[in-house]
């Protein structure tokens, strides 16, 4: 064998060598670019539970006890839980002693569980808007949300807070209907609205965002034909925000809103609109405890979000 064949063997094996080894080093370099991504993106578990209607009738205890069963049991376990509003059965047109009886109840069931839980308002949460149901004059110390607020502990009707590096914003999306003294439509309203903005404006670009709203911004569970021969839909003021492509072009210049949570509509549906996700969720309640509304059966929202500002979501029936 010549010097120039040991050579080249040598030069072709010493190749070989550094080839794999750079192979070996990229492979773990990658390897360990993954880990560290995963490492940073956190994840964490929320129920989202809308329209409980809790009552001491209809078996409504008993069946909302295996909702909590299930949340309890779940794996991983759920660091928080966010109501959709409609938390009991009703205060909008019922008088003060069954709406104090119905608080009891919600009480009794929600200390089943050691997960926080941050409330949101919806329409049956407002005491006394209807005044002739409710036999209310308006003036009650606790009229309106004020009832709702003392009892949650709430920070007002709508506030904010974060929770394992997201921000999450509670909306009230109840407001007067000025054509109805004692009914009501959905909206955000401008002093709300203004809040909005300043919340929004004065967090981290890098923070992600989750909007918390009983009535929806946004959802398709609301059309609803005229009559049998109409072809054009009809919008009810009360199933949708009016403000609420208003709020869509809000989140589109702030880019870290990245999911609307509702209610209200005992129905399911999910809109991805402009870089957000708006899930309507099923009732906890299904058809206010006489099984599913419209084939919607009782459930809540699983969601796990990551840091992020991803997410998962799936809804589970619990019965």
């Amino acid at each position: 064998m010549s010097g120039k064949e040991i050579n080249r063997r040598s030069f072709l094996g010493g190749a070989g060598a550094l080839a794999a080894g750079i192979m070996v080093n990229s492979g773990a370099a990658a390897k360990a670019a993954q880990n560290s991504s995963e490492a940073s993106k956190q994840t964490f578990r929320i129920c989202h539970l809308t329209d409980i209607h809790i009552t001491p009738h209809r078996d409504a205890p008993e069946t909302f006890e295996k909702a909590i069963k299930r949340i309890n049991s779940l794996t991983p376990k759920p660091s928080l839980i966010v109501t959709g509003g409609d938390n009991i059965m009703d205060s909008f047109a019922t008088p003060e002693k069954q709406v104090k009886r119905q608080y009891k109840v919600l009480d009794s069931l929600m200390a089943k569980t050691d997960i926080p839980v941050k409330y949101c308002l919806g329409n049956h949460d407002l005491w006394g808007w209807n005044k002739s149901k409710s036999k209310t004059t308006g003036e009650e110390a606790k009229w309106g949300a004020k009832w709702a607020i003392e009892h949650y502990g709430l920070p007002g009707e709508y506030y904010s807070f974060n929770h394992s590096g997201w921000k999450f914003i509670m909306l009230n999306t109840v407001k007067p209907d000025p054509n109805d003294k004692n009914g009501y439509i959905g909206g955000i309203g401008e002093k709300q609205f203004a809040w909005l903005e300043n919340v929004l404006a004065g967090m981290p670009s890098d923070m992600p965002a989750a909007i918390i709203s009983h009535i929806p911004l946004l959802t398709v569970t609301n059309f609803e034909l005229l009559d049998s021969g109409a072809n054009l839909p009809r919008i009810n003021p009360g199933w949708i925000c009016y403000d609420g492509p208003k709020a869509a072009k809000l989140f589109k210049r702030h880019k870290n809103v990245k999911l609307c949570l509702s209610g209200h509509m005992h129905r399911r549906d999910r809109i991805d609109y402009m870089g957000v996700s708006y899930i309507c969720d099923g009732a906890v309640s299904g058809g206010w405890w006489r099984g599913p509304h419209r084939g919607c059966e009782a459930g809540f929202g699983l969601l796990d979000l990551n840091s992020e500002g991803s997410f998962n979501h799936e809804y589970i029936e619990y019965l």
